[in-house]
């Protein structure tokens, strides 16, 4: 996760993430090389204007894991998690960093 949200302090990453856990956030991820290669961050959300979803906080694979899918599995993991609790929509606006650079993009999937 350091590489999509650098501006983290690493001491106050696992204490910030069990508080969002407790708040429904979950975080999922793609070992290699006793690494986290790749990681999806998401939670569960219900509004009166849209009903019930999956909302994707972050979803971040490191520079040299890219390249083999592990970005798209993730996804797939969130939509199928989706469907098995009965959510009609995974939704995110993704913000892709590379060097500074960013490019936002909105993705909603109706289930």
């Amino acid at each position: 996760m350091p590489a999509l949200r650098p501006h983290l302090i690493k001491e106050f990453f696992v204490p910030t993430v069990q508080e969002m856990i407790l708040e429904g956030y979950t975080l999922a991820f793609i070992e290699e090389d006793a690494k986290a290669a790749a990681a999806v961050g998401f939670r569960y959300l219900q509004f009166l204007y849209n009903g019930k979803h999956f909302y994707i906080d972050d979803l971040s694979t490191l520079l040299e894991y890219r390249g083999k899918g592990y970005a798209g599995k993730l996804l797939d993991f969130v939509i199928e998690k989706a469907k098995a609790n009965g959510y009609k929509t995974v939704a995110s606006i993704l913000v892709t960093s590379v060097l500074m650079r960013t490019d936002y993009i909105l993705i909603k999937a109706s289930l």
